[in-house]
């Protein structure tokens, strides 16, 4: 698509122009012009401009650039382009690094978690929960196998797990279970002024653990 699909492009005068006035070596390019704007349209640096008259090109010679930057009519600079851009994120687990499994297991299956038995003392454990969400269960040793320098945090929690206990009912009764049973409870169930009851128990390995349920008045 050279030569007679860059002549039916609309103000091709302009263009060559532009070019011009911009000191491109357009012979250096790694594509033609033709190729360029074929089909009217601009992919330059990931950006798509259909209407060739509200663009322009800018910038230095080649030779300093590689290619010429495409600047919208005006002087604005266009967005960059991210490495996430049109990319999907999906979570895969999350995961929690325990020195001690049985511990951190029997909490979690106090919690609600269904784990399965026999896994005590394995270096790595995987449960679903029943929203399809995955958490991962990893010993120190484990982590330490790839990561040799891992020192387990101290101070407080740097990232909390929440789980939804449908009603504030239900906060009260797993709180109260859950200490019972010997764990601890950092914060009671309240009434949070955001419209939920919230309480927060610590795991075995001092991780934050909140329990919540919207508020009838909510």
């Amino acid at each position: 698509m050279r030569g007679d699909n860059l002549t039916s492009i609309p103000h091709r005068a302009a263009i060559e122009r532009v070019v011009v006035d911009s000191r491109v070596d357009v012979g250096e390019l790694d594509l033609s012009l033709d190729e360029l704007f074929a089909g009217g349209h601009w992919h330059l640096f990931g950006v798509h401009v259909k209407d060739l008259q509200s663009t322009r090109l800018d910038g230095p010679s080649v030779h300093s650039i590689g290619h010429p930057r495409l600047i919208p009519e005006g002087g604005a600079q266009p967005a960059e382009v991210s490495y996430g851009d049109g990319m999907t994120l999906k979570l895969g687990f999350i995961g929690i690094v325990t020195g001690d499994m049985a511990a951190s297991l029997a909490f979690y299956r106090a919690l609600g978690v269904r784990i399965e038995e026999g896994l005590d003392d394995a270096p790595h454990v995987d449960a679903k929960l029943d929203d399809g969400t995955s958490l991962a269960w990893d010993t120190i040793a484990t982590i330490r196998g790839f990561d040799p320098g891992y020192i387990a945090p101290t101070g407080g929690h740097r990232i909390a797990l929440a789980f939804d206990k449908g009603t504030p009912a239900e906060v009260d009764a797993a709180f109260a279970e859950l200490v019972a049973a010997g764990y601890v409870g950092h914060v009671e169930p309240w009434d949070a002024h955001w419209g939920q009851r919230y309480a927060t128990l610590l795991d075995p390995d001092g991780n934050s653990v909140d329990l919540y349920a919207e508020l009838s008045a909510n």
